[in-house]
């Protein structure tokens, strides 16, 4: 008896063309409408092929739009915030590629999609959007929806790094004592010598702290929640970022003396008003601060200055600058700012300073200028 075809193309009786189906070792029998009869030939070779390879994906009608929106209900688990910044980048890229077929998403229609956003959206939005819409897809291949991720061989917008800057030594010296007096000029001189976060800082208990030894443990941050009112503490993201620091002694030195303060002012507020929760930087009440009363702070002082384009996040650039530019290995600067990988202090928070510029100008010269001859006299 002779085995009975996988698959087969017959002329169809209602309308031109031809239906073709073929029989998957599963029992599914998908089916084709295709003009010729070659055609319908090739996609049953084509679909066998890939059935025994492991990469048949059914023709499914949900719309891109559809599936985003149950891949976003899937994300159990993350922060209230991760989960903010997924929905709304998702919602960028849904008015240009949520009504075509999942199935049927090129990767044309989605770098049209990253120009049209460009006009209007920051490269580290664009940036954020890609990877988070990459890993959907790459999430509908592994569940068998897709064959192929359409963004797999897509490169990711420029992060904009480039716009990111550190002040000269001379800068940063001129914004800490404008600040001095203030309440501000300890949370300021720490961050110029440690490169905390600004939500490092502002998360900080005194129990984090040992200013015998001088050692600070980084361990939670001051952090806004979608949806929740005020300013929360939560533990810092990554285990790199859980680390230690050693203060140098003029910052030990200060913060004794912010103590010292703090102490009085919890002594000068009434009990039932002071809402103090160890920490290093608070209001007069113990209330912890939120980040944009620090920016707006030192945005006032930094003018007075003349500096007009850094913002407290400044103080982490110019610390891992100058650390490098001072011969420390980039390791260290790694190991102070929490990063995971050495490449990433190198790609954002290292700046080129002028004076290095000239150094280099100066040692090229010394080895490839020519040496200038001696002046002679003359004879006679």
């Amino acid at each position: 008896m002779a085995s009975r075809k996988p698959g087969t193309v017959v002329e169809r009786k209602d309308r031109d063309g031809y239906e073709a189906r073929v029989t998957l070792p599963d029992g599914r029998r998908p089916t084709k409408y295709v003009s010729t009869k070659k055609q319908g030939w090739d996609w049953v070779s084509r679909t066998l092929a890939d059935s025994q390879r492991g990469t048949l994906v059914i023709d499914d009608k949900r719309k891109t739009g559809d599936y985003l929106a149950n891949w976003l209900d899937g994300k159990i688990g993350i922060k209230a915030n991760s989960l903010y910044n997924y929905r709304l980048c998702i919602s960028y890229v849904l008015p240009h590629i949520g009504n075509t077929r999942l199935c049927d998403l090129k990767p044309p229609q989605i770098k049209r999609s990253f120009s049209k956003l460009a006009t209007s959206k920051s490269a580290e939005t664009l940036n954020l959007t890609h990877r988070i819409l990459k890993s959907a897809l790459e999430d509908a291949v592994d569940d068998e929806i897709l064959s192929r991720n359409p963004m797999r061989r897509m490169r990711a917008p420029h992060s904009g790094t480039g716009s990111r800057h550190a002040m000269t030594l001379e800068e940063c010296r001129a914004v800490i004592q404008a600040s001095e007096g203030t309440r501000w000029h300890t949370l300021f001189l720490l961050m110029a010598t440690s490169g905390l976060r600004i939500g490092e800082c502002l998360g900080l208990r005194w129990s984090d702290v040992d200013l015998d030894s001088g050692q600070l443990r980084v361990q939670t941050q001051a952090q806004r929640i979608h949806g929740e009112k005020g300013v929360h503490l939560v533990e810092v993201k990554t285990a790199s970022s859980r680390r230690p620091i050693i203060l140098p002694p003029v910052t030990r030195r200060a913060l004794r003396q912010h103590k010292a303060t703090q102490g009085e002012e919890e002594l000068k507020c009434p009990p039932d008003l002071w809402r103090g929760q160890d920490l290093l930087f608070c209001s007069r009440l113990g209330v912890i601060y939120y980040r944009s009363a620090v920016d707006v702070v030192f945005k006032r002082i930094a003018n007075s200055v003349g500096i007009e384009d850094a913002t407290p996040h400044t103080f982490r650039h110019t610390v891992s600058t100058l650390l490098q530019s001072t011969g420390n290995p980039v390791t260290v600067a790694q190991a102070l700012l929490g990063h995971s990988r050495p490449s990433m202090t190198l790609d954002v928070y290292s700046h080129t300073t002028k004076d290095a510029l000239e150094r280099a100008a100066v040692t090229l010269e010394s080895l490839f200028g020519e040496k200038e001859k001696p002046l002679t006299t003359e004879a006679g």
